[in-house]
């Protein structure tokens, strides 16, 4: 509140050109009883153990909805104030704990006011599962008074992991469009300078009288500035001050105190009005970081209703600090005068929510009743045509997939390492449904599902989908389902590996693998027909393997390899161009192991890998 404040509305208020008699009427009007409850509820019953002492109270509260607990309130920086009144719950008024910081001290020009408080909970452990919310707001039951124009920082930890799930997070649960407070620092500035001793009033140039509360902190970038009122031409006193205006709204500065900005006009303190990028207001459901700060405008305690939600937190700690350029009684570029402010906290709690991850293991054959492993068809087949077949999706439009219902496989809901915190074995309905309590989440934003089938088991087995599915945690939200797991049976594979042969006469610069033709002799071109045993020694065998990838999803980190078995059989030419060959794959002149380095068979797609071998000139018996 500034130093000013009216007595006809029950408001402590203060307005001189000395420090000594700016203090001394703090003292005589700090008695004034507070009038009913303010605006606000639901901040808890919290009643105090004793006196507080020395910015340190502590006590305990329960919540509207009966979880109980302990608080502790300590007073953690405090410039420019001395003591503070401390009131919580009084004859059956419920609704948190009001800080007051009621004293201002030091000399007028001491402009850099700040306070900050920590609050601490500690649930009843009877109330653990219990998700706890600290609640912070302006007033939670002062109608008298108002606050200053001043930055607000929020710092917050979090509980034990073993009690609780989720982390501690900051939202804006309320932040509505309240009337501009006339008398509040900042918010009396009367507009356009016209000279250094005339100023035109803001209301008929910006005509808008409300907005929110709490906007976007903005003060570095673009500060805010203060003049007295009481400097003007007027009647009154520091208690009810009415400036004189003329036909043109102009009003005149009698003595220079205050200080304005270079071209003031109304913008330089509600700012977003005329400038859409400083000091917008924030939204309900915004996010408060850990750290972050926010600007609070001066609002009446009768009408501000700006409520702070900081879920799952153990701690908060709040830093208030006046950031206004300006002073109430002399012409300096000081900054941040507050006093006479109100800070409240309360809890509130609900029972910790449940969290549902469930899905279908089901079978990714896009419904085609006919599995065969050697129809590498990707072009007119019925694996070239289903678009549902091996895609990783459970699809129920026809031709329709359905679940496996046979009760061998099992999902573990895991911390996305070793550690499993619950698993289920399958039902034969393939619907798998896991429920934990946010205590049993340990404070886990990501956690995973994985799913196997049993040990032995050797009906589908291979997988369309990753078996370990993350799943990262969204606020306010508990359902997680259609985490689906697809597998196929062994002739519905993606992959079809088809090999070719030809009889050749070992001419390797000559011959020409990618142009040989296809036929059923393999004398003649790569075929998939026997040789019968009509190869002559000193003669080449040359094998063309295709590799066809029929499924809609790309094959990563394929590696084709072919063994040549007969000790009397060796590789005789490098043929491949690419590079695809493994450094360690079989030595020419050598026999042994063909192999491809990894490589990604892209979803539809074929690929030909070829290598020639020879006879020795003797056959082993």
């Amino acid at each position: 509140m500034t130093g000013r404040l009216l007595i006809l509305r029950n408001t402590l208020s203060l307005n001189s050109n000395l420090g000594w008699f700016k203090f001394a009427i703090i003292l005589a009007t700090t008695t004034i009883p507070l009038v009913s409850q303010a605006k606000l509820s639901g901040f808890g019953d919290l009643i105090l153990d004793s006196t507080p002492t020395d910015g340190i109270a502590s006590g305990r509260y329960t919540t509207s909805n009966g979880a109980e607990g302990k608080f502790v309130i300590k007073r953690e920086a405090f410039i420019g104030y001395s003591g503070e009144n401390i009131q919580a719950t009084t004859n059956g008024v419920k609704n948190g704990v009001q800080i007051q910081n009621r004293q201002k001290v030091g000399m007028l020009n001491d402009d850099k006011d700040t306070f900050s408080y920590e609050f601490i909970i500690t649930p009843d452990p009877r109330y653990n599962n219990f998700i706890h919310t600290i609640k912070i707001a302006q007033a939670s039951y002062a109608t008298s008074g108002n606050s200053e124009i001043a930055r607000q920082t929020l710092s917050y930890t979090d509980f034990d992991s073993s009690h609780f799930g989720p982390k501690s997070k900051a939202i804006v649960e309320a932040n509505p469009s309240v009337s501009y407070f006339y008398d509040a620092m900042g918010d009396y500035f009367l507009g356009q300078k016209v000279s250094e001793t005339i100023l035109q009033e803001n209301s008929p140039i910006i005509g808008q009288s409300s907005g929110q509360q709490l906007r976007e902190d903005d003060s570095t970038s673009a500060p805010l500035y203060y003049y007295n009122i009481t400097r003007l031409d007027g009647s009154g006193n520091a208690s009810s001050y009415t400036p004189v205006k003329n036909n043109a709204g102009e009003v005149t500065r009698r003595t220079l105190s205050g200080t304005l900005p270079p071209n003031p006009t109304f913008a330089n303190i509600l700012k977003y009005i005329s400038k859409p990028n400083t000091y917008k207001p924030l939204s309900v459901g915004h996010t408060i970081s850990n750290g972050g700060s926010y600007v609070s405008y001066g609002i009446e305690n009768a009408v501000s209703e700006y409520i702070i939600s900081v879920k799952n937190a153990k701690t908060v700690t709040l830093k208030y600090e006046g950031i206004m350029h300006g002073n109430i009684a002399v012409n300096a570029q000081v900054v941040g005068e507050t006093y006479n402010e109100w800070i409240s906290f309360g809890v509130e709690s609900e029972a910790s929510p449940t969290y549902v991850f469930s899905g279908t293991i089901f079978n990714d054959n896009g419904g085609i009743t006919t599995a065969n492993n050697f129809d590498a068809d990707i072009v007119t087949g019925p694996y070239a045509t289903n678009p549902h077949y091996f895609n990783g999706l459970f699809d129920t439009t026809t031709p329709t997939e359905t679940v496996i219902s046979d009760s061998l496989s099992t999902v573990a809901l895991t911390d996305c390492s070793e550690t499993k915190i619950a698993t289920q074995q399958v039902p034969d309905s393939g619907l798998y449904s896991i429920t934990v309590s946010a205590a049993q989440l340990s404070g886990n934003t990501t956690l995973c599902l994985v799913e196997q089938r049993n040990t032995g088991i050797t009906s589908f087995p291979i997988r369309t989908t990753p078996a370990k599915q993350p799943i990262k945690l969204k606020d306010l939200t508990y359902n997680y389902p259609n985490n689906n797991f697809g597998r196929v049976v062994a002739d519905n594979a993606a992959l079809v590996l088809q090999k070719y042969q030809f009889v050749n006469d070992c001419n390797a610069s000559t011959l020409d693998y990618p142009m040989t033709q296809t036929t059923n002799d393999p004398r003649t071109g790569f075929s998939m027909d026997p040789i019968m045993g009509n190869i002559s020694p000193q003669q080449c065998i040359a094998y063309k393997i295709v590799a066809t990838n029929r499924a809609k999803l790309d094959i990563n980190d394929f590696v084709m390899n072919d063994v040549l078995h007969n000790k009397w059989v060796k590789r005789v030419a490098p043929t491949d161009g690419n590079g695809d060959y493994a450094s360690d794959s079989v030595a020419i002149n050598m026999n042994g192991t063909v192999k491809t380095n990894p490589l990604t068979l892209l979803a539809k797609t074929k690929r030909d890998f070829y290598f020639n071998t020879k006879y020795k000139s003797t056959v082993d018996p």
